[in-house]
């Protein structure tokens, strides 16, 4: 009987050791940044000009090295994204439309982004904060606010 259990204790020492190395999540790319963020509020740096989004359900969401823009209201087409993160700059580039049936089709249309904050098909940002809940990204134009959800 002694020898059941211990027999039995190894498997399961050695299933769970295999089960945790083998279902471990990716995030390589995103860095802290993975998840689900909220746009609240977009400050146009040059004009002084700021514009409440909070009521507007504009996300960002990163995965990976894969951002998806989407809009819940339904009012602007989803948009997926590469990015890279380095230290405080996050680089967003090669933005493709959201639309599995045609392939996801890279776009150069600016105003599939502009409605996201961004001002160029590749936009570079700073990273001004990021804390568990709140994220402010600054592209020399922009400054843009997020919640994480």
């Amino acid at each position: 009987m002694r020898h059941s259990i211990i027999r039995y204790l190894l498997g399961m020492t050695l299933l769970l050791s295999w089960m945790c190395s083998s279902c471990s999540l990716e995030t390589d790319g995103a860095d802290g940044m993975e998840g689900y963020w909220h746009l609240v509020k977009v400050d146009t740096v040059e004009t002084g000009g700021s514009r409440d989004l909070s009521e507007q359900l504009l996300f960002w969401s990163f995965q990976v090295n894969l951002l998806e823009m989407n809009d819940r209201n339904g009012n602007h087409q989803a948009v997926l994204l590469r990015f890279d993160k380095n230290e405080s700059v996050l680089r967003v580039y090669e933005p493709h439309l959201h639309i599995p049936s045609d392939g996801d089709p890279l776009t150069d249309d600016l105003s599939y982004l502009t409605p996201f904050g961004m001002s160029d098909t590749e936009d570079t940002f700073t990273i001004e904060q990021k804390s568990g809940s709140k994220m402010i990204l600054y592209n020399g134009i922009l400054r843009l606010y997020f919640k994480r959800m």
